[in-house]
C-alpha cells in the first residue's frame, strides 16, 4: 500500500514533465534555460527508476555511470562560463573609449540588441504615476544609458541602388559601428550581413575583435546565447557571438566631433596598428586610424593629401 501510494505520488510529475517536455520542444527559439524546471522531476523519475529496477550494488554503478557521463560536458561548462562574454568584454571597451553623445550604431534592433551585442545600459521609461521622490530613487539605482541614443546598423540588404566603393558606408560617417557574427540558431538573421562586414572590413578601421573560436570554421551551433551552449563547448575561447568594433572615418567637413573620450582615439590607434593596422583575420587591410579622414592635416599630407 505505501509503495502504491508513492507510485501515484510520481504521476505528476511524469505528467509535468512529459508536458513540459513536449511543449520545449515545439518552441521555435530552444534556449538551454527553459530546459531547467525539467531537471528536478526528471532527477526524481530517474532516482526511482534506479531504485525499482536494480539491485543496490548495480544502483551504485549505474549512479557512477551517469555521473562520470555528464562530467566532462559539466567541466568544460564550469570552464567557459567562467571567461569574459564577449558582450561584456566589447562594453567595457566602448565605455572606456567613446563618448556617451556620440552615434553609434548597434547591431540587431531595440528588442535583440541585448543578445547579440555589447551588454549596455539602455534606457527606461519610468511610469509617470510614481512620486517625484521614487522617480528620484529608481534614477540613481538605474545606470545611464549608454549610448546616450541607441541606433542600430541596418545596411541595405540590396546594393543595387547604393553608391559604389567607400561611399556605401557615409551614413556611418565618423561613427562607431559594432557587428555581430552568428553563423547559425534562431539569432542568425540578426547577424550583420556579410557583404556589410566587407565593406567594413575594406574602407573602416577595425579597434578591437573579440573572436569565440578556437580554430577557424570549427565552432559548433550554438542554440543559446546566454551563455554557453548545451554542446560543442570545447570548440570555443569564450560565450557569446563575435563582435567587432569599427571605426568609419570622417567623410565630410561637418562639424560634429570625434567619437573618442579624451586620449582614446591615440589608444585606440595603437591597438588598431598592434593588429596590423586594423586588418581583420582573411580579410582586406582597413585604414590605419591615425591616417583617418578625420587625422591631422599632417598625416593627411603623408598620404598624398587626399
Amino acid at each position: 500500500m505505501v509503495i502504491r501510494r508513492r507510485e501515484r505520488a510520481l504521476v505528476p510529475l511524469l505528467a509535468f514533465a512529459a508536458v513540459y517536455g513536449a511543449l520545449a520542444w515545439q518552441n521555435p527559439l530552444p534556449l538551454n534555460r527553459y530546459a531547467l524546471p525539467l531537471a528536478p522531476p526528471v532527477a526524481l523519475l530517474a532516482a526511482c527508476g534506479l531504485h525499482w529496477a536494480l539491485p543496490t550494488r548495480l544502483r551504485v554503478v549505474a549512479a557512477a555511470a551517469l555521473v562520470a557521463l555528464g562530467l566532462s560536458s559539466s567541466l568544460q561548462y564550469l570552464s567557459l562560463i567562467g571567461r569574459e562574454d564577449t558582450r561584456v568584454a566589447a562594453a567595457r571597451w566602448l565605455r572606456a573609449h567613446v563618448r556617451p553623445d556620440a552615434r553609434v550604431f548597434l547591431p540587431g534592433n531595440v528588442m535583440t540588441a541585448g543578445y547579440v551585442g555589447p551588454d549596455l545600459p539602455r534606457a527606461f521609461v519610468l511610469p509617470e504615476d510614481l512620486s517625484p521622490a521614487t522617480l528620484e530613487v529608481l534614477r540613481m539605482k538605474l545606470s545611464p544609458p549608454f549610448p546616450h541614443t541607441w541606433r542600430f546598423f541596418a545596411p541595405l540588404g540590396d546594393r543595387a541602388g547604393s553608391p559604389a566603393g567607400p561611399e556605401r558606408l557615409a551614413p556611418w560617417s565618423n561613427a562607431i559601428v559594432v557587428t555581430s557574427e552568428l553563423r547559425e540558431g534562431p539569432f542568425a538573421r540578426e547577424s550583420t550581413p556579410a557583404a556589410a562586414i566587407a565593406d567594413l572590413e575594406r574602407w573602416a578601421v577595425l579597434l578591437a575583435d573579440y573572436p569565440v573560436e578556437r580554430e577557424a570554421d570549427r565552432r559548433a551551433w550554438e542554440p543559446d546565447l546566454n551563455y554557453a551552449p548545451m554542446r560543442g563547448m570545447a570548440t570555443l575561447l569564450r560565450p557569446g557571438p563575435r563582435l567587432r568594433v569599427w571605426y568609419v572615418p570622417k567623410r565630410d567637413a561637418s562639424p560634429e566631433p570625434s567619437p573618442w573620450v579624451a586620449g582614446a582615439r591615440r589608444r585606440a590607434a595603437r591597438a588598431a596598428d598592434a593588429r596590423g593596422g586594423g586588418r581583420s583575420p582573411g580579410g582586406p587591410r582597413p585604414r590605419s586610424l591615425r591616417c583617418a579622414r578625420s587625422a591631422p592635416p599632417a598625416c593627411r599630407r603623408r598620404r598624398g593629401g587626399a
